[in-house]
């Protein structure tokens, strides 16, 4: 699946995501999406009814109240809560990287066997090649990244900045948060201590009570209701700060061959 973090739920911000994922999927692809699920909030209707009408799209809105009418993709977002949440605990990291932990779940999830996929992993699926995981660390872990001379760094300088792993991005590039500066960086210099983490918190509150709204959302999915299937895809390499964002995940997209 793929995951784009937003700063809102506004039909504007939901349509200019949507636009940006229609042309990676295309191109990469090369097939043109035929038919888009939703379910029927404000953000999906009017503006981006004209606009998939516009592009021969078929627009199928679920039934009002039905989370499981559109169980593939209510699933993929629990499952990406849940280990966004296990992520955030474990490291005891700031809340506020909870955009951070949702895209490495997505990350990590896209290189999972899967069952609905008969034992592939998304990525192959997607990609047809078996994806590699030696370059996946224990998310928030300390990690020191090389400062390269090219940068300006003088002899004396350090030749290193302690941060924490984040994400991370294709060609085996990691992103590292720096607390000290509040800055994200990618590397692929990077040297791990996986026995370190933020320890920045205690937890003595539920994570669904602190994160914001448009996340709760993702886990208001029907008790009785269990779909095993997954979204194949590629999880994206948005390097955007989000830390009042909602993530949106474009559900049961359906490809056709171009004429």
């Amino acid at each position: 699946g793929m995951v784009y973090v937003l700063p809102n739920k506004a039909a504007p911000t939901v349509l200019k995501a949507f636009k940006e994922y229609q042309a990676w999927a295309e191109r990469q692809s090369g097939r043109k999406i035929k038919e888009l699920r939703t379910d029927r909030g404000t953000e999906y209707m009017g503006e981006m009814i004209d606009y998939v009408k516009s592009q021969g799209i078929e627009h199928n809105p679920t039934a009002g109240y039905s989370s499981q009418s559109n169980g593939v993709a209510e699933r993929m977002n629990r499952t990406l809560f849940d280990k966004a949440c296990t992520m955030l605990d474990a490291s005891e990291a700031p809340l506020e990287l909870w955009a951070e932990a949702i895209l490495a779940a997505a990350y990590i999830r896209n290189r999972l066997p899967s069952q609905s996929l008969n034992g592939k992993t998304p990525h192959e699926a997607w990609t047809g090649q078996k994806p590699s995981v030696r370059h996946i660390r224990k998310w928030g872990c300390k990690v020191y990244r090389h400062i390269n001379k090219k940068t300006g760094r003088k002899k004396w300088h350090k030749k290193s900045m302690m941060g924490f792993l984040v994400g991370y991005q294709p060609g085996g590039i990691y992103r590292i948060y720096h607390p000290g500066t509040k800055e994200f960086k990618v590397s692929r210099d990077v040297f791990f201590s996986e026995t370190q983490f933020f320890n920045t918190r205690e937890v003595t509150d539920k994570v669904e009570d602190i994160l914001p709204t448009a996340v709760d959302e993702i886990q208001h999915e029907s008790d009785d209701h269990e779909d095993d299937s997954e979204l194949v895809g590629e999880s994206g390499d948005e390097e955007q700060q989000a830390e009042n964002a909602a993530p949106i995940i474009y559900p049961e997209i359906v490809v056709q061959p171009p004429p």
